[in-house]
């Protein structure tokens, strides 16, 4: 089955197609509307790679902590640059950062 890769650029592997980000504690959860396969494959992941240990969210948190203050400090115009900047290349926290990016575009806030 394998696992989801959390820094993954390609559109059909994105995390946040599996993944869910809570913003407050930096927990990820497979997503609400993920079933069968992708579920277990998500759960396996979180579980298997730990990505839910207190360091690991630690550093996801500060990382999109960190993004989200500095995408805030920019005009509205420049924003998306700085969002393309990041989507654009594999990372590590890519993932979180485009399900953090997805929750403040919801809210209307970016």
């Amino acid at each position: 089955m394998g696992y989801v890769d959390p820094g993954a650029v390609g559109e059909c592997e994105r995390p946040e197609r599996y993944f869910a980000y809570d913003m407050l504690t930096g927990e990820i959860v497979p997503h609400p509307n993920m079933k069968g396969d992708g579920k277990e494959r998500a759960e396996s992941t979180i579980n298997d790679l730990g990505l839910n240990q207190i360091d690991v969210r630690f550093y996801r948190l500060d990382w999109t902590r960190q993004f989200v203050e500095d995408l805030r400090t920019l005009p509205p115009q420049d924003r998306e640059a700085l969002i393309g900047f990041v989507f654009g290349r594999p990372m590590e926290y890519v993932g979180c950062t485009a399900m953090a990016v997805a929750q403040l575009r919801e809210s209307g806030e970016i």
